[in-house]
């Protein structure tokens, strides 16, 4: 096994960051460059020796990165991770698959999550989840029921707005009802 830190990978390939495309590969060639590295990976003090583990690493990652790897969002990939995150927000109650939203942004599944977590913060369901919780605390706050909040903000029903609630605030929404009632901040 060969760990290559990110930064020496995207150093290595002359890009700020390399992004892989997928977590797990299969790759005939790929896998030949790697067996030939590890067929020569032998300490050794002499230059010579080490200049060729270094060119066979070198081929290697640059092999991954030119096969697998993508740059970090450009503009037009950050427009289509804010189309996902705009179709997340028109179809609060029924989003669309994984494989949906991941052809709407041109990207694999695997590259969606991660991409929209970096612009966003969350995975696209985590971050989906998130705004359905505030959404809700908002109707809340201006005086909605609880069952007309869970169902507004996109919740099956009132027990799954306050297993959420719960879940990712700690409190149920009931009881951040009365809190703000009370005007406890």
């Amino acid at each position: 096994m060969v760990y290559v830190a990110p930064q020496v990978l995207a150093d290595t390939v002359g890009q700020s960051e390399v992004e892989l495309t997928r977590p797990v590969l299969d790759d005939p060639l790929l896998r030949q460059v790697f067996g030939a590295l590890f067929r020569h990976w032998i300490p050794s003090t002499s230059e010579k020796e080490s200049g060729i583990h270094e060119e066979l690493l070198t081929r290697a990652i640059g092999l991954l990165a030119q096969r697998h790897g993508r740059s970090p969002p450009t503009d037009a990939r950050l427009t289509s991770l804010y189309q996902v995150r705009e179709c997340l927000l028109d179809q609060l109650d029924s989003p669309p698959t994984l494989n949906a939203l991941a052809e709407l942004a041109g990207l694999s599944r695997y590259q969606l999550v991660r991409q929209f977590s970096q612009v966003h913060g969350l995975p696209p369901f985590a971050w989906l989840q998130q705004h359905r919780l505030r959404h809700a605390q908002a109707l809340i706050a201006q005086g909605a029921a609880l069952s007309d909040a869970a169902l507004n903000s996109g919740f099956s029903d009132q027990s799954h707005l306050t297993r959420a609630f719960a879940r990712y605030l700690g409190f149920t929404p009931g009881s951040w009802q009365r809190a703000q009632r009370l005007g406890v901040q």
